[in-house]
């Protein structure tokens, strides 16, 4: 990724007053916010229209970094190592996508939270209860309304489930998984893999926000668009993320991941493989799926591989909380790489130039 503008999501607005009130009153946001009032509520003191289905599937994709789950990065790595271990992946392979799906997951991150803080778009619980002063007759508000939430799992004495203290478009939980489920079909060269995962919100050992023991639960997924697709339609059914979050969300991961897929990682040669009836890329190979353009080879490198000495790894951590009384702030990790003692820069895409050339060497 070349600039935090690159993928930036669509607008909903001009940035105006006067253009925010011509989206609230949209046929769109009356769609997506009748939606998230039907079926996004707390089922308690506030009647929903959700399944029990539904309800499963907003918290199977939760890791909203609570103990013993983490962030959603986690959880999309955990769904990339139960596939790759199904296809059998090779120890090459798997340095290969593993890399690829993380540098296309800290890109799908920078761009949301920043298409996030750009557009600053209420979330449903400000807008619902606010519902009688957005100037859209269509939308009636509710000014007692309460979330699903997102789960508080394993939680302390007092926690209870919340609404992310951040602002909701683009959905996170859809960019980071539309990334790494649109990495996982390019790496395979196919969409159609189904798959069986086991989320650690249903492991029969985390407890839910009522002191319960959550029972284990095993979701099943024809392709990965089809995980894709319920993984941002999670956050609707619990009440925190509109229709559009996850819609663009998703539609920013799939791009970055095929920006991050067709720009680095790109081996030398072509040498591809079949396994399981479908072609896969290796190490020094190309996968794509049917119909992507061809990717060429990778130039030689302007730079020569730096001496071990001078590579430092670290972490750079950002919290940001807003608002008063929220008590619980999102850490946003991004990796450091050294060029040389005492020189740092971000690292995006690009810094993958000596992943590459090690990766690469590995299969040789």
């Amino acid at each position: 990724m070349t600039s935090l503008d690159q993928f930036e999501a669509r607008r909903l607005d001009d940035a105006t007053p006067e253009g925010r009130a011509a989206f609230l009153a949209s046929a769109e946001y009356t769609a997506a916010y009748n939606e998230v009032l039907a079926l996004g509520g707390d089922g308690g003191s506030t009647p929903t229209d959700r399944t029990a289905e539904q309800s499963e599937i907003g918290i199977f994709w939760g890791y909203d970094g609570r103990p013993g789950l983490g962030t959603p990065p986690r959880l999309y790595n955990q769904i990339v190592r139960t596939v790759a271990e199904q296809e059998g992946n090779t120890e090459a392979e798997n340095a290969r996508l593993f890399a690829l799906v993380n540098i296309a997951m800290t890109d799908a991150g920078l761009t949301s939270w920043d298409d996030k803080y750009e557009q600053d778009f209420w979330r449903p619980i400000l807008g619902i209860r606010g519902g009688d002063g957005d100037g859209n007759d269509q939308t009636v508000g509710d000014t007692d309304w309460t979330p699903l939430g997102a789960p508080a799992s394993n939680p302390q004495a007092g926690e209870i489930n919340f609404t992310p203290p951040f602002p909701a478009y683009t959905s996170g939980h859809a960019t980071f998984g539309a990334a790494a489920f649109q990495m996982l079909a390019r790496f395979y060269g196919t969409d159609d893999i189904s798959f069986s995962f086991t989320s650690d919100e249903f492991n029969g050992v985390t407890v839910g926000s009522d002191d319960a023991v959550r029972p284990i639960a095993t979701r099943t997924f024809d392709s990965f668009t089809d995980a894709k697709l319920e993984n941002g339609e999670s956050r609707i059914y619990l009440g925190i993320h509109w229709r559009f979050d996850a819609d663009e969300g998703v539609a920013t991961g799939d791009a970055v991941a095929d920006y991050v897929f067709d720009s680095i990682l790109v081996p030398g040669q072509v040498r591809g493989h079949h396994s399981g009836g479908h072609a896969r890329g290796r190490m020094v190979g190309v996968a794509r799926s049917p119909g992507a353009p061809a990717v060429e080879p990778s130039s030689p490198r302007p730079h020569s591989m730096p001496d071990p000495a001078e590579i430092e790894t670290a972490r750079i951590v950002t919290t940001r909380n807003i608002g008063v009384g929220v008590a619980q702030s999102q850490t946003v990790q991004t990796p450091i790489v050294y060029d040389k003692p005492g020189h740092r820069r971000m690292s995006t895409s690009h810094d993958a130039a000596i992943i590459d050339e090690v990766l690469i060497g590995l299969d040789e």
